[in-house]
């Protein structure tokens, strides 16, 4: 009857409790003699956003009402910055069985190592009491020494308080079990924990003892990287527990749980590496290895970010990363287990526990399962059983190896026996040596094309064959490492003998792991096939000089005998007129026209010099080509004024036009462009008596063409085939034409040629170039002449221009002091007769130092200087000079007009160059340029 009345007095207590709600709809929990208390179910929770929250606002009419009723046993808040309030009420009853006045119990988070969790209680007089059992103090300062938030309670018989407890973690998830337990319970319960966990990383050590002493012992990095692997995870489960910590309060302070997402990414970095170790990916699946590097190097950029930011992001981006990994080193793994791969078997086992551990513990963080005592002890529990069971596989694979290595050993041995007979006998050289080019091992026939007598002579040697074989120019040493094999002739001599020639074959061989073991290989004595070759090769280059002098010899006789017809037929005219102006017999007509044939031939002849020697430095490759800005109108505006005259002498009419739009400024060589269109206009005037010449310009697609046609006497298809070429062109040709094909090629271009005989000839050449930016058009405009009364008529109309001063007539005048720096008697006196006639007074210095001297006593208003003279050059004059500061234009005179030797003149400091044999209206453009003058055009005024 008293059991039934206890029972039912029981009962009645908890329909009552039923009905004593709190404000928010949650039960107090009622207080008897139950060792433990779980009150996850009985609380409610708020969030804290921003933690900015106090005990005060919380506490509050405004506040209570976010407060929300818990539902889960074990409550999984995530990670986050928020803060979380938790509240529940505990009731003592006075009532059976409770008889003690006051109650002493234990309130236990059970999480570890939270950065904030605070208890508050509410006194009678409506304040709070604050406990705080967190890492903001230290283990021996807490009141109940535990790595849990443990808090000390009282509450006397027949009070009912309220609580309410702040947590906050910043780098890990958090999992509340809220419990209240009696002090004899919870002392039980705590020893039972530390026993576990006890078991747990005793068992950890043991493993890492053990495979670290493997390590030492085989040196095989496949354990290193299981232990450096190992390492981190047992280090990650420790902060992650807490449980253990309590007697390592030091090291929290050098890694605390801010640096849980760079442990997991050190244990995944080395995870990774004893993976493709423990697999042998690169052997057996190379692809594959080569997708695990890439998670190696991602791993290793997570590392580094999550050193700079330790925060709830670094443990969501590890965990997320974790989801993917773990399951696809499984599916790899089985994988490779079913392509034959033994270690894999093992593997995927214990990652299968490992991937169920962390995958259930990464599902619980991320709120996809709930917080159990099974989901939260997850990790630990696969972490243990995955490297019990690859310890096992790693001492199985010791086993399967080691009878490998045996089977192999002995039918190395078999094989070796065979081997070591045909090694011994063979006619070749064999050999083996180290990676340190230590001969390891060599034959009877190495040893005498070494030339030593034994084996073991050469043996003694260790670098001698390394030496001979791969210390080359070449790098063979360095090429074998990388390639694993060499095919090579080598040369070398045997104790100041002759030189051998050896073929040489070489390979490295690999171990198992495909790590570079020893280098073997073969040679073969070739020195005979070799001295062969080199005869044959010898008598060949022979007979090949010998055709290249005989063709070479005929090429310049060939060259020789058109330039002597070149240069005989104007020097026939200039001897002939000159000798009869010796004679006294002829008109003032016959006088001018004599004179004017001297010239003319004169200036054919400079011009023919000038393309011999363009000739000779296109030969010698000693042509350099511009990229400058190209005025095209300019060009062939000169062109035109220039050949408008030729047109009208031989009445042959003459144009130009312009097809499409054409950029007036291109980028390339002016002078060259002009001189091949020159050039191919001369061939046309010289072939071409009646009828006309035609210039035509088209642009398409960043190329200029250019076609210079005739009407006249047309070239045979034999003589067309070859007419670029000086030794097969036609006599009439001259240089011009193959000058103009190289200097096309020189420009990037293409020139060719069509002709019909008695029609006229055609000639077209491309170049390669680029528009000028935001260049114009061309002004297109088409001037024609069929005659001299049109060309007379077109000088009437036309503006003066520079022509006028062209017309041999035009002499300018001139007031001032010219000093000609000059060494040439002849010279001296032709010079300062022209200059002369225009009024200006020269003075004529011999060498350069008469020059600087003359300028040091006074300054004359141009100097022309000689670069070639005793005692003191025209360069070096000319240096003086600017040295001295001297503000006076300066003009170089010389005969050596190619680029290199303007250039050296405008480094000295000229400011231009005139060519030898002078041309006069060209001196008396620079003295109009440089002397203050009034010209006039002396009409009736003859020139010597």
């Amino acid at each position: 009857m008293f059991a039934f009345l206890y029972r039912f007095l029981i009962v009645l207590s908890v329909f009552g409790s039923s009905l004593a709600l709190s404000e928010d709809g949650v039960l107090p929990v009622r207080l008897y003699n139950s060792d433990s208390y779980p009150l996850n179910l009985n609380m409610s929770v708020l969030t804290d956003a921003e933690n900015r929250l106090t005990i005060e606002q919380i506490s509050s009419k405004d506040h209570q009402q976010n407060f929300v009723v818990n539902r889960q046993k074990i409550l999984n808040l995530g990670i986050g910055p928020s803060a979380y309030w938790l509240k529940f009420q505990l009731e003592y009853p006075d009532s059976y069985p409770n008889t003690q006045k006051t109650k002493k119990l234990y309130l236990e988070i059970a999480k570890s190592l939270l950065d904030t969790a605070e208890l508050y209680s509410l006194r009678p007089d409506g304040s709070f009491s604050m406990q705080a059992s967190d890492l903001s103090r230290d283990f021996s300062k807490r009141e109940i020494l535990h790595v849990n938030s443990v808090f000390p309670i009282e509450i006397s018989l027949g009070e009912e308080k309220t609580y309410y407890l702040k947590i906050h973690n910043r780098a890990t998830s958090i999992q509340v079990a809220l419990y209240v337990w009696s002090p004899p319970a919870f002392v039980e319960k705590v020893a039972g924990e530390e026993f576990i966990y006890g078991v747990f990383y005793g068992s950890m050590l043991v493993l890492l003892l053990y495979n670290l002493f493997v390590y030492i012992s085989t040196k095989d990095l496949t354990y290193l990287y299981y232990v450096m692997y190992l390492a981190p995870v047992t280090l990650f489960q420790l902060i992650e527990t807490g449980h253990g910590t309590i007697h390592l309060g030091w090291f929290l302070t050098v890694i605390g749980k801010e640096w849980l997402a760079s442990i997991i990414w050190v244990a995944f970095y080395f995870g990774i590496l004893f993976f493709k170790y423990f697999l042998n990916l690169k052997k057996e699946h190379p692809f594959i290895h080569k997708t695990y590097t890439v998670c190696g190097q991602i791993v290793l950029i997570s590392l580094a970010i999550s050193l700079f930011r330790r925060d709830h992001v670094s443990i969501l981006w590890v965990t997320s990363f974790a989801l993917f990994f773990l399951i696809y080193a499984m599916v790899v793994s089985l994988y490779s287990w079913r392509k034959g791969n033994e270690n894999a078997k093992y593997f995927f086992f214990a990652w299968t526990l490992n991937i169920v551990g962390l995958l259930t513990y990464a599902l619980m963080i991320n709120e996809v399962l709930p917080a159990t005592a099974f989901t939260i002890a997850s990790a630990p529990m696969g972490i243990i059983l995955e490297a019990l069971l690859l310890s096992f596989a790693l001492a199985n694979r010791i086993k399967r190896e080691t009878s490998w290595t045996l089977n192999a050993e002995r039918k190395a041995m078999r094989h070796m026996s065979r081997f070591q007979s045909i090694f011994d006998n063979s006619l070749e050289g064999m050999y083996q040596i180290d990676l340190n080019g230590h001969t390891r091992g060599v034959n009877h026939s190495m040893a005498t094309i070494m030339g030593y007598n034994k084996k073991s002579e050469l043996l003694k040697h260790k670098n001698v064959i390394a030496n001979a074989l791969f210390d080359t120019e070449e790098g063979r040493f360095g090429r074998i490492l990388e390639d694993g094999y060499l095919n090579a002739d080598v040369e070398f001599s045997i104790k100041k003998s002759k030189p051998l020639w050896l073929s040489h074959r070489a390979k490295m061989v690999f171990d198992d792991y495909g790590n570079a073991r020893y280098i073997e290989g073969t040679v073969i004595d070739m020195t005979e096939e070799k001295e062969r070759e080199s005869a044959i090769r010898a008598g060949m280059k022979e007979r090949l000089n010998k055709e290249l002098a005989i063709s070479s010899t005929k090429e310049k006789g060939q060259f020789l005998s058109i330039m002597n017809h070149q240069i005989r037929t104007p020097l026939n005219a200039i001897i002939g007129c000159s000798e009869i102006l010796h004679e006294k017999s002829y008109s003032k007509a016959d006088k001018n026209f004599y004179i004017d044939t001297i010239v003319n031939n004169a200036r054919s002849l400079l011009s023919l010099i000038n393309n011999i020697l363009d000739y000779s430095k296109l030969e010698a490759k000693k042509f350099d080509i511009e990229k400058i800005d190209v005025d095209l109108e300019e060009i062939f505006n000169e062109i035109h004024k220039y050949y408008i005259d030729v047109s009208s002498e031989k009445r042959v009419a003459f144009d130009i036009s312009y097809t499409g739009e054409i950029p007036a400024v291109i980028k390339g060589d002016p002078t060259r462009i002009a001189q091949v269109v020159r050039n191919l206009c001369d061939n046309a005037f010289s072939n071409t008596d009646t009828g006309s010449v035609k210039i035509e310009l088209s642009w398409e697609n960043d190329k200029l063409k250019i076609m210079v046609s005739d009407t006249g006497r047309g070239i045979k298809k034999d003589l067309l085939d070859n007419i670029f070429y000086i030794k097969y062109a036609p006599e009439n040709s001259g240089l011009g034409i193959t000058i103009s094909r190289n200097l096309v090629d020189l420009m990037g271009g293409e020139i060719s040629a069509t002709s019909i005989v008695g029609k006229g000839s055609s000639f077209v050449f491309t170049i390669s170039a680029k528009a000028k930016k935001d260049s114009a058009l061309i002004d297109i405009k088409t001037m024609k002449n069929s005659g001299v009364d049109e060309y007379l008529e077109f000088l009437e109309n036309k503006p003066p221009s520079n022509k006028d001063k062209q017309n041999k007539k035009y002499v300018p005048i001139i007031r001032g002091i010219v000093y000609l720096a000059e060494d040439n008697i002849v010279n001296q006196k032709l010079i300062t007769k022209v200059i002369q006639k225009t009024g200006a007074t020269v003075i004529v210095a011999n060498d350069g130092v008469e020059i600087c001297n003359l300028c040091d006593i006074y300054l004359p208003d141009l100097v022309l200087m000689d670069i070639n003279m005793p005692n003191m050059d025209g360069l070096s004059a000319t240096k003086y000079l600017r040295e001295k500061h001297y503000q006076i234009p300066i003009h170089a005179l010389t005969a050596e007009v190619d680029k290199d030797e303007i250039d050296k003149a405008l480094e000295a400091g000229c400011d231009g160059v005139l060519s030898k044999p002078l041309n006069k209206q060209n001196l008396y453009q620079v003295l109009e340029e440089n002397i203050k003058s009034s010209s006039k055009l002396a009409t009736g005024r003859d020139e010597v």
